[in-house]
């Protein structure tokens, strides 16, 4: 019996059932997502089923990161391969005959994505690859008549990029712009900047609805890309993973569906003392220092805050980006307020709302970097250095008045120990001769969030939570 009659006109279709079974041409690699195959054509009546195979189509072929077949009766909440450690990557499929037509035929099964894009056998070749391919084959049992097949394309996750207080995901004041570019240098993320220009200084709560709102959008964005995708990478900077844990708070089951991995930098996972000192000035000005600073400019400490907080720089001349405002009485500084700032013992300023945020290594993967300036250095961006140099130093501040014994262990504005999140090694890393700023734009920290993000969820590099 020849191929054409054993079997004719056969098709297949990548079809996304999270999306009303609309047509795809592939998948991300987050583990999860699962693409419904639908094979239809014509059969011969005494064939009663067909064998499902997934190959890599890379030279050379590689069994490593195929992804899993299960059969079309599986449930979402069911592991694709029954509980076993190996992957199905070849399934035999019972095959359903149409009434009116008996030789025409149609088949369902189910693939479930591999997790992750790069494999540890190809890594080298992988890493650099904006997509791979995986060829699903449809054959005889006994694997010997060839039938169809069609290529299964497989991209990274998505990622989102949550900026932080007094920050913009766009424009002229997009933190993101250089990161952006050099991550995304070779074109292989699909990269989407979150953007809460309009209340980046409010309540984390008053942005409880940005992280969902552009999840949504990369999901979209995705589907209009004709490719299946359940789950977002995070990447957060500074109060960026924060307004994020403020919506996982109350969306603990979403947000475990939803993201598949977040990395964090510069995170006051515990606050920071300098919010403290910023509320001191804003509430009870008179035990805050007035002194008058700048020998040729009677200008007094008071002034130099004020021009920080409103924008009005023109007082100092030496702020060459900030010339947009810092608002102190919104929210954001007193969520962030650490609460153990004690130069004045009368007045306590009391922790903020991150005291009440979840744990994310309970929710999903997660990977800290701290960023520390060198000692004695008050930062390398412009605008933290004038803040230290110009502001803060002249009201009679050091780092060793508002850290403490981390007056050297600080990326100028949140102590070391706050990025953390209580995360131990390998899940958390230290880089040195950075500043809160500076952070975005150092190439050791954008090579590093590169790594990660190729990275399996389930390594060590990732704290998790049972």
């Amino acid at each position: 019996m020849t191929p054409v009659e054993y079997w004719k006109g056969a098709g297949i279709k990548f079809l996304d059932p999270a999306n009303e079974d609309e047509e795809v041409k592939g998948g991300v690699t987050d583990g999860v997502t699962r693409i419904k195959i639908e094979i239809n054509g014509l059969l011969s009546l005494d064939q009663k089923e067909a064998l499902v195979t997934l190959e890599d189509k890379g030279t050379p072929p590689s069994k490593e990161g195929l992804g899993q077949l299960c059969q079309a009766t599986t449930l979402p909440s069911e592991s694709c391969n029954g509980g076993l450690n190996l992957p199905a990557q070849s399934l035999r499929v019972r095959v359903n005959r149409e009434i009116e037509d008996p030789e025409r035929f149609k088949a369902e099964l189910i693939y479930q994505v591999p997790e992750t894009f790069v494999r540890e056998g190809r890594k080298e070749i992988d890493k650099e690859q904006t997509e791979r391919f995986v060829m699903v084959k449809v054959s005889s049992i006994d694997g010997a008549i060839g039938v169809s097949s069609r290529s299964l394309q497989l991209k990274r996750p998505p990622v989102l990029l949550v900026h932080g207080i007094w920050a913009s995901g766009a424009g002229e004041d997009d933190s993101w712009r250089l990161f952006a570019q050099l991550l995304n240098a070779k074109q292989q993320f699909f990269i989407k900047k979150a953007d809460y220009k309009r209340t980046n200084s409010d309540h984390f709560s008053t942005n409880v609805l940005v992280i969902p709102g552009y999840i949504k959008r990369v999901m979209d964005a995705m589907r209009s890309q004709h490719l299946a995708a359940t789950k977002v990478d995070i990447v957060a900077h500074s109060m960026g993973a924060l307004i994020t844990l403020e919506y996982c708070k109350g969306n603990a089951e979403a947000c475990r569906k939803q993201v598949h991995k977040m990395i964090t930098i510069d995170t006051p996972y515990r606050g920071t003392e300098l919010a403290d000192v910023l509320i001191i000035y804003r509430d009870h000005k008179d035990l805050f220092p007035n002194q008058y600073f700048n020998a040729g400019l009677p200008v007094s400490c008071y002034a130099g805050v004020e021009a920080f907080v409103t924008g009005y720089v023109k007082v100092f001349n030496v702020f060459p980006h900030t010339n947009l405002p810092h608002p102190i009485d919104l929210g954001a500084v007193d969520d962030l307020a650490s609460g153990r700032w004690t130069e004045y013992p009368f007045v306590l300023v009391p922790g903020g709302a991150w005291q009440g945020l979840p744990d994310p290594a309970t929710l999903f993967p997660v990977h800290t970097i701290v960023g520390v300036s060198s000692g004695g250095l008050d930062g390398y961006d412009d605008d933290i250095k004038a803040l230290w140099e110009k502001v803060l130093s002249h009201c009679g501040f050091t780092r060793q008045r508002v850290f403490g014994v981390q007056a050297d262990e600080n990326d100028r504005i949140v102590p070391r120990t706050s990025q953390g999140g209580r995360l131990v090694e390998p899940a958390t890393e230290q880089i040195d001769g950075v500043d809160h700023s500076s952070v975005l734009r150092d190439l050791r920290v954008i090579d590093r969030v590169k790594a990660l993000l190729d990275d399996v969820a389930g390594s060590p590099n990732f704290s998790t939570s049972p």
